[in-house]
C-alpha cells in the first residue's frame, strides 16, 4: 500500500515540477505585450482601491450619521478588490511563479520523505508531516490555476490588441457614413435607431440619474437596435469615474481617472433588445458624475452620449 501511494504521490510532484509548471511560466512568457497591459491595470486597480479605501476610512472616523453596516461592506469590498489586485501583479512574474513552486514542491517531498521515515515516533508527527506535504502541493496547485487564469487574461489581451486594425477599418467607415448622398439608400444604421437603456431607463444627452451614497446598486442594461439591418461588430461601453466601485463586468479596464465597461457581440440583429449582463456599482462619493456611452459597430457612426450620475444620501 505504502509503495502505491509513494508512486502516486511521486507522479504527481514529477508531474508538476518537470512538466507543468515550467510549460506555464514558458507561456506566460509567451504573452508580454499582454503581461505588460495586464500589470499596468492591476497597479491602477491597485492605487485606486487604496485610494478609496482611505477615504472610506476617513468617512468611518470622521463622519457623524454613517450607515455603519454599508460601510463596512464597502471597505470589505475595498479590500478584497486591493488583494486580488496585489496577488495578480505578483503572479504576472515568471520567477514569482517557478521560485514558489521549487519552494512549495520542495518542502512538500521533504514533509512526506520525513513522514515515510518515522514510522517509530508517536504517531502523530508522521500524520502532521504528511498533512504539511498536502498542503504543500495544494499551495502548488493553486498556483497552477492561478497561472492558468493569468494566461488566459494575457491571451485575451493580446488578442484585443490584435483587432485594433479592425477598430480603424470602421472609424474608416465611419467617415464614409459622413460623406454618403443623404438621399440615397444607405447600408448603414441611422444612430437615432440605437437605444441605450441604463437602469431601466433609456439614457438621452444630459439625462440624470440618483443614486444613494455607500450602497450597492444592481444596473440592468440593454441596447436595443430598431433599425432594418443587422449591426455587425457591436460594442457597447460606459466610461465611469475612477471612484466608482463595479463588480460583476467581464470586460472592464481600469484607469487613473476612469474605468471603462464594454459589452461586445459579433451582430446584433434587428428589431432586437439585447440584454447585457447585470452589474453591480457602489458610489462612494457624493456629487455630480459625467458618463460617456459610447456605441460602435462595422456600419454605424460611433454614437456618444453624455449622461449625469447624482449619488446623494
Amino acid at each position: 500500500m505504502e509503495d502505491i501511494v509513494f508512486q502516486i504521490y511521486g507522479t504527481l510532484v514529477l508531474t508538476l515540477a518537470g512538466f507543468v509548471l515550467p510549460l506555464i511560466v514558458v507561456a506566460l512568457s509567451a504573452f508580454p505585450e499582454g503581461v505588460k497591459i495586464l500589470k499596468q491595470t492591476y497597479e491602477n486597480e491597485q492605487k485606486q482601491s487604496e485610494k478609496n479605501l482611505t477615504e472610506e476610512l476617513k468617512k468611518q472616523q470622521n463622519e457623524v450619521g454613517v450607515d455603519y453596516d454599508a460601510l463596512a461592506k464597502n471597505i470589505t469590498a475595498l479590500k478584497q478588490t486591493k488583494q486580488k489586485a496585489e496577488s495578480r501583479l505578483r503572479f504576472l512574474n515568471p520567477g514569482y511563479i517557478l521560485s514558489r513552486s521549487v519552494i512549495y514542491i520542495g518542502f512538500s517531498m521533504i514533509s512526506f520523505f520525513l513522514g515515510l521515515t518515522s514510522y517509530q515516533a508517536p504517531f502523530y508527527i508522521p500524520q502532521t508531516l504528511f498533512v504539511l506535504s498536502v498542503i504543500s502541493i495544494v499551495l502548488t496547485t493553486r498556483i497552477f490555476f492561478v497561472s492558468i487564469e493569468i494566461i488566459v487574461e494575457a491571451s485575451s489581451v493580446v488578442q484585443g490588441a490584435q483587432k485594433a486594425t479592425n477598430e480603424k477599418i470602421v472609424e474608416l467607415l465611419t467617415v464614409l457614413v459622413d460623406n454618403t448622398d443623404k438621399d440615397s439608400v444607405s447600408l448603414f444604421i441611422d444612430q437615432k435607431d440605437i437605444h441605450v437603456f441604463f437602469a431601466g431607463e433609456e439614457i438621452t444627452a444630459n439625462k440624470e440619474y440618483s443614486f444613494s451614497e455607500g450602497k450597492k446598486h444592481k444596473i440592468k442594461i440593454s441596447i436595443k437596435n430598431l433599425s432594418a439591418y443587422m449591426l455587425k461588430t457591436a460594442e457597447l461601453g460606459f466610461t465611469f469615474p475612477a471612484e466608482f466601485l463595479i463588480e460583476g463586468a467581464t470586460n472592464i479596464y481600469v484607469g487613473d481617472k476612469e474605468k471603462i465597461i464594454r459589452f461586445k457581440h459579433d451582430y446584433l440583429q434587428s428589431t432586437v433588445n439585447q440584454m447585457e449582463r447585470d452589474i453591480e456599482m457602489t458610489f462612494l462619493n457624493k456629487g455630480v458624475f459625467t458618463v460617456d456611452t459610447f456605441v460602435k459597430g462595422e456600419n454605424l457612426k460611433n454614437k456618444i452620449i453624455k449622461f449625469k450620475i447624482k449619488v446623494v444620501e
